[in-house]
């Protein structure tokens, strides 16, 4: 069914509307997407001058199991350019799905800066959460929380991709990759 959708697909427009064309005739035909190969990169501001505290990342874990059906799950592979907050440093966590913990992971010079952060609308936080799957041999599925307080107000903003889980692939879990360039659906891994 992929495969047929993909052969419909206009060879002759820009990288951008392939990769945009070839995702949706990926979820029309119910693949699910690698979202998370490197982590899920969060940018967040305060509306005004005033601080906003963000106090905890709690990632959800809806899924951690070693297939999701004989290759359904697909990458597209292209280059993503640098999105909102590529100039902003960026504090890296990362959860293992038996222990969905936000555990801050060291920067190149070993340092580890854990929550509480401080934002405004000109202090930015760019945090990046990733599931691991350290023997590589696992799809998770999740979504996060997020934790946060200003002035008189308190709240918990969930963390998804439009309505759906975030996944993260192992790299011995059969799947298969679309390439943009050739709108080609091959396998990666088997």
């Amino acid at each position: 069914m992929v495969r047929k959708k993909l052969q419909k697909l206009p060879s002759d427009t820009s990288i951008a509307k392939r990769y945009a064309s070839a995702e949706q005739a990926l979820i029309e035909s119910g693949a699910k997407l690698e979202t998370d190969r490197e982590g899920i990169g969060l940018t967040v501001t305060g509306k005004d001058a005033n601080a906003v505290v963000l106090h905890e990342l709690k990632p959800i874990v809806k899924m951690n199991k070693s297939d999701l059906g004989g290759g359904s799950v697909i990458e597209l592979r292209d280059e993503d350019p640098e999105g909102c907050g590529a100039e902003i440093p960026q504090r890296y966590f990362q959860f293992n799905p038996d222990n969905p913990v936000a555990t801050p992971v060291p920067d190149a010079s070993g340092k580890v800066t854990p929550f509480p952060y401080k934002v405004n609308n000109e202090e930015l936080e760019v945090i990046v959460l990733h599931g691991d799957s350290s023997d590589g041999s696992m799809v998770i599925a999740w979504e996060a929380m997020l934790r946060w307080t200003g002035g008189d107000e308190s709240g918990d903003i969930k963390i998804d991709n439009k309505g759906e889980p975030f996944y993260a692939i192992g790299a011995t879990v059969p799947t298969y990759y679309i390439d943009v360039q050739t709108l080609k659906l091959t396998p990666a891994n088997f």
